[in-house]
């Protein structure tokens, strides 16, 4: 899972977006990983076997539950500066 939370730009940043965006000149992007190795990793992610016994996914499924707001781990909040990302529940 992953969450990106952007904010809006300080004043200083905006006008150097403005300054990139007006300039003419092209950014360079490099790609970091080509999509084929993200395929070939997650390939090799799911032949891993986990043991049901071994309880690892019922703490990978119950540590960030206990991360969020609502979390009953009231003496852990003030450790706690964000929580795990998760989607809303259906109403």
């Amino acid at each position: 899972m992953l969450k990106l939370k952007v904010s809006y730009p300080t004043r200083d940043e905006e006008r150097l977006i403005m300054d990139r965006m007006t300039s003419g000149k092209s950014v360079d992007i490099k790609p970091v990983v080509h999509p084929r190795e993200i395929l070939a990793a997650r390939a090799i992610v799911n032949e891993i076997y986990v043991d049901e016994s071994s309880r690892i996914t019922f703490w990978t499924w119950c540590l960030p539950r206990a991360s969020q707001r609502n979390s009953k781990l009231e003496s852990l909040k003030p450790l706690i500066a964000y929580g795990a990302p998760r989607a809303p529940r259906s109403a």
